[in-house]
């Protein structure tokens, strides 16, 4: 993406906001830089070597004061920021006695938004921001920095115009939910509040992560089994979004003060229940919550390998060798990759599995991209591969020339994964040898030779890689860093053959 859209693409999501909103503060409306203490207006008393916050509330002009954030340390001090808004907000207070906030906030997906302002020693900043609002009637008010860490200061008060829907408002928004109470975070959650961004998926998602602020609750499990229940239904939300936010409850629960043993048979119970839509991120959360446990994990790792087809059988293949020597697990993948009881997927599972656990430790390949003239229709030539021999030892390949060491993986998208298939440059026979540390080089590679003879289907979806084979030395081939994501008549193109017909 280019910088000049992604720049665009910020700006339109600064300026997004949820329907029915309360008003969101332009906060930040600097009055230039930071200046010296000495500039302040004389009226002005701040606390010596402190950083305070003060609102100008006695000369409001057209509902607006003018607060002032004052360094009187001798430190510099370094505050967040989000589009030039440092997170200040009003706050009214209750009948009660407390402090209730009624500026909304809405936060950027765009990590451009982000940054940094600083405020050296002896400086102060100063801007513009609303007071009274067009509706509402007067209450005592105070400013308050939120998201500063150390530096959430609350300023003087003084008296300004609230509408209390503000208030209720952003007592379940999203900042509410990053600083919020126990109670209106849950509400949320649960759906009993509908939060500022209540019905929309980030809104769900900004509580689910807010209750993880409440890790030594005793109230949390029960919560969290409650939303699990409402986002596995779907009632709460989209069936391809349920997946992610079911990881995010197990994600609260890791490391919180809960029995272990409960936690254990509760998302156990889930992994074996067939009719759980989410096994394989139940099964992913246990390995990870239960790591060095693995007398506990083995026998579960095990019962889901030995399953045909099972819904976890890929997490289960990458964490088999957390619980059993590396050897045993390699030699299980293999066997189950070569075992024609096993359905073809389980098979490619497999061999995927044993291929990115135990790579080529002789050969490492390198490949650069050429330029590409046409990407739209073809795929570019690559500049130049490399490779290298990267063990202590000398090695003598049985081929004639470096060519037949360089090949392509081509993976076609099937039903539950990838057809992987390997093609290489050459088969010429011969003999190469590479010191230990001695590299070969090929340049201008038109990889596609390699696929002159493989039937390509111009409907289907490709991934392509690159790799180097050492034959009789390593069964798994050396693979490249990166690759290319490619249809069908794309690669054809390139090939400049004609489509091969669906059958």
């Amino acid at each position: 993406m280019k910088f000049e859209t992604l720049f665009l693409m910020c700006l339109l999501a600064a300026s997004i906001r949820p329907l029915s909103a309360a008003p969101l503060q332009q906060n930040a409306r600097l009055k230039g830089e930071a200046a010296p203490v000495a500039e302040l207006p004389a009226y002005l008393k701040p606390a010596p070597d402190s950083v305070s916050l003060i609102a100008d509330f006695d000369h409001k002009v057209a509902g607006e004061i003018t607060v002032y954030l004052i360094n009187t340390t001798e430190a510099n001090v370094t505050l967040a920021s989000q589009d030039g808004d440092l997170g200040c907000k009003r706050e009214a207070k209750s009948e009660t006695g407390k402090w209730m906030r009624s500026d909304s906030h809405g936060y950027s997906w765009c990590g451009n938004s982000y940054g940094i302002r600083p405020l050296k020693a002896g400086q102060f900043l100063a801007w513009t921001q609303i007071c009274d609002t067009p509706t509402g009637k007067a209450r005592a008010m105070r400013f308050k920095l939120y998201g500063q860490g150390p530096l959430d200061i609350a300023s003087n008060e003084g008296s300004g115009i609230v509408d209390e829907s503000d208030v209720q408002f952003c007592r379940y928004d999203a900042m509410a939910m990053q600083h919020g109470p126990f109670e209106d975070v849950a509400a949320v959650a649960t759906g009993k509040i509908k939060g500022g961004d209540g019905a929309s998926i980030n809104g769900l998602g900004d509580a689910i992560r807010g209750l993880g602020r409440f890790k030594g609750d005793a109230r949390l499990l029960p919560v969290v089994k409650e939303v699990i229940a409402r986002v596995v239904t779907g009632n709460a939300v989209k069936p391809d979004d349920s997946g992610r936010l079911y990881t995010d409850c197990l994600s609260v629960l890791k490391d919180t003060s809960q029995s272990r043993e409960e936690l254990w048979s509760y998302v156990n119970g889930q992994l074996h229940d067939k009719s759980f839509p989410w096994r394989p991120n139940a099964l992913e959360w246990l390995v990870s919550a239960f790591e060095w446990e693995k007398d506990r994990l083995r026998p579960v790792i095990e019962e889901v390998l030995a399953t045909p087809e099972h819904p976890a059988l890929g997490k289960a293949m990458s964490a088999y060798s957390k619980v059993v020597e590396k050897p045993v697990a390699a030699l299980r993948l293999a066997e189950m990759a070569k075992n024609p009881s096993r359905p073809d997927k389980d098979r490619r599972l497999a061999q995927r599995a044993y291929e990115a656990l135990f790579s080529n430790p002789f050969l490492s390949v390198r490949a650069e991209a050429g330029k590409a003239e046409d990407w739209e229709r073809r795929l570019p030539p690559l500049k130049k591969v490399t490779i290298t021999n990267i063990s202590p030892q000398t090695i003598t390949f049985p081929v004639g020339k470096p060519e037949a060491l360089f090949g392509v993986e081509l993976g076609k998208s099937v039903s539950g994964g990838e057809q992987i298939q390997r093609h290489f440059m050459s088969d010429e026979p011969g003999s190469l040898t590479l010191q230990a540390g001695q590299s070969v080089v090929i340049n201008d590679v038109r990889w596609w030779e390699a696929l002159r003879e493989v039937p390509i289907d111009a409907a289907a979806h490709y991934s392509i890689h690159f790799t180097a084979r050492a034959p009789g030395v390593w069964e798994v081939p050396a693979q490249s860093g990166w690759g290319w994501l490619s249809e069908g008549r794309q690669i054809i193109r390139t090939l400049d053959t004609k489509p091969v017909k669906n059958k």
